[in-house]
């Protein structure tokens, strides 16, 4: 994957720096001096099948997570047989999962978006409606992701600014995946370092899950050693239609050139 540092961009350089420096977990917090272990020579081996079990959906991980404990494994060796069944079933499953995730069903139809209503940076209640009229570029990520968000932020905003008079016609939408510490107010000053153009979105949970599966975003959390936690989440730009329906989608590594220039196609 490209990084910001590959394209001649100062503008993005600075706004990642900005923000790598408040949102990066201190690196004390990782170092194995850190955590504990109950168990005296046990302290780095965790069961690498809850690993599997994490990432699949609520009804799978249920049954894989009573598997896993009815296991006992207590060494290493123990787990190769296990570890071999799980990677045969997750690869089932990221299969499945690859077709959800570009947006498609068995008919070939996209099927990503769907209704929404959540609160943006300045506390004012927002759906889905509000943006009809303009193309939406919408991304999924949160404030104290180190790396992605930011470059990811990077390349949407300079993209749009490309766009000139145009740029009114595109709402570029930030949709934050960790509610609980993404209050509007911190919104307010993530999306700050980036463009006045973007709009921040929150809510609660259950809202922000919702939103989420409808756009075939997956995300979950993982507590780090000294505290706190971070978030793994896929990482796509969706372009929605005027209309609300979806368009197209992007990776970063298009970068703020091609992103601005597929943009302007559409927008002729």
């Amino acid at each position: 994957m490209n990084s910001v540092a590959d394209w001649p961009l100062m503008a993005s350089q600075r706004r990642l720096l900005s923000v790598r420096s408040r949102t990066r977990p201190r690196a004390a917090d990782d170092t194995p001096e850190n955590s504990s272990s109950s168990a005296p020579g046990r302290s780095h081996w965790r069961n690498p099948l809850r690993d599997f079990a994490s990432f699949m959906d609520p009804p799978l991980a249920l049954i894989a997570s009573d598997t896993i404990n009815s296991c006992m494994i207590r060494t290493k060796t123990a787990a190769i047989p296990y570890l071999v069944l799980a990677a045969a079933v997750l690869s089932g499953w990221l299969w499945n999962m690859g077709d959800q995730v570009a947006g498609f069903s068995g008919s070939g139809v996209a099927s990503v978006g769907g209704p929404f209503a959540l609160t943006d940076q300045n506390g004012v209640a927002r759906t889905d409606t509000d943006f009809r009229g303009r193309y939406m570029l919408i991304y999924f990520g949160y404030s104290f992701c180190p790396d992605v968000c930011p470059t990811t932020l990077g390349v949407m905003a300079d993209a749009v600014e490309r766009l000139g008079a145009k740029a009114a016609r595109v709402a570029p939408v930030f949709i934050t995946v960790d509610p609980e510490r993404d209050k509007p107010d911190v919104l307010k000053q993530y999306l700050a370092v980036f463009s006045p153009r973007f709009t921040g979105l929150t809510g609660n949970l259950k809202d922000v899950v919702a939103v989420s599966r409808a756009y075939r975003v997956y995300f979950i959390k993982h507590p780090l050693p000294g505290g706190g936690y971070s978030i793994d989440h896929s990482s796509s730009i969706y372009l929605m239609g005027p209309d609300g329906k979806f368009v197209t989608s992007y990776d970063v590594t298009i970068g703020p050139d091609g992103l601005a220039a597929d943009l302007k196609k559409r927008l002729q």
